[in-house]
């Protein structure tokens, strides 16, 4: 798991996605004895901070998001949230100091403003902090025999599972997007590439789900049927049709809030299937994110099987 580990350490918030980017840039040129396809990179100012990769003739991707919720420092040490992060007061948060390059490390609490409402701020020690510097969970990963916890399992679980998956690939394309948590976009952004550049017309997302009343751990791969989005039924029942050959355990989730890099996709002008496949995982957007090791196992196998079957 040494891989996760090294990826839950990277910080890279809605909006500033270029370490996580700059990581896996290096990860691929520096491992290309993992892949039985040499990975082509596309990158550069036409993707902004995102990251295309292709094995062989892809007809299929597998798009994961690199960004994660967080907190911007506002005024008099009030912090505004980045996407929709789950904290609690005491959680410690980490950054650079906008504009400095100084690390800053603070406690999160959450209190009455003015008006009296509950706001989130920031314990001050020695100083407020510049406005504009962003904070993230403090890196605390926990990793047993069952599980793994840690800050920012969404999404690097996602991209974990995309990266294991493409050294099997000897056809297709790994597409690694932006502002997922915030506003989205880049995903409509870089389905254009794929489509105008390779014709790829099918979409896997490698993202998380939260466990719910419906959705449990270890009862295998979560494959959506609909959340705010809705894919294209035909798509779906094919991906549950390589999952049932596969004897591969998954289950159906149907809800009717949230949503993926997938809700972009289905608003390009372009005839791109896409559906969410991914894990269930605890303790959403919190500090304490956790995920089940054996669904993680089961969802790079049911994926490489697609990648295989979808072409």
């Amino acid at each position: 798991m040494q891989l996760l580990k090294d990826l839950l350490q990277i910080q890279s918030p809605s909006g500033n996605e270029t370490p996580m980017r700059d990581f896996l840039i290096n990860y691929f040129k520096q491992n290309q004895s993992l892949f039985k396809v040499q990975p082509q990179l596309f990158f550069g100012d036409e993707f902004q901070d995102g990251l295309a990769v292709s094995f062989g003739k892809p007809k299929v991707a597998i798009f994961a998001h690199m960004d994660t919720v967080a907190y911007m420092a506002r005024y008099n040490n009030a912090l505004i949230e980045i996407g929709s992060p789950a904290g609690e007061s005491g959680d410690v948060l980490i950054g650079e100091e906008f504009g400095t390059g100084l690390e800053a490390e603070v406690i999160l609490q959450k209190e009455e403003d003015e008006n009296g409402e509950n706001k989130w701020f920031y314990n001050v020690d020695s100083k407020v902090l510049l406005r504009g510097t962003e904070l993230v969970y403090k890196p605390n990963v926990v990793d047993d025999e069952e599980y793994i916890q840690s800050p920012y399992l969404d999404n690097r679980i996602g991209i974990y599972n995309a990266l294991k998956v493409a050294e099997t690939l000897e056809n297709g394309m790994l597409v690694f997007t932006c502002w997922e948590e915030h506003q989205g976009g880049a995903a409509a952004q870089m389905s254009r590439f794929v489509h105008d550049e390779f014709d790829i017309r099918k979409v896997l997302i490698s993202d998380v789900t939260w466990v719910s009343e419906g959705i449990k751990q270890g009862l295998g791969t979560v494959i959506s049927l609909r959340d705010e989005a809705i894919p294209r039924r035909k798509y779906v029942l094919q991906i549950i049709e390589i999952a049932n050959k596969s004897n591969l355990p998954y289950q159906v989730e149907v809800e009717d809030l949230g949503g993926s890099d997938g809700h972009e996709i289905q608003k390009v002008p372009y005839s791109i299937d896409w559906c969410f496949v991914g894990m269930p995982c605890e303790n959403m957007h919190s500090s304490k994110e956790r995920i089940l090791k054996a669904d993680l196992e089961n969802t790079i196998k049911l994926y490489v099987a697609l990648m295989k079957e979808l072409n």
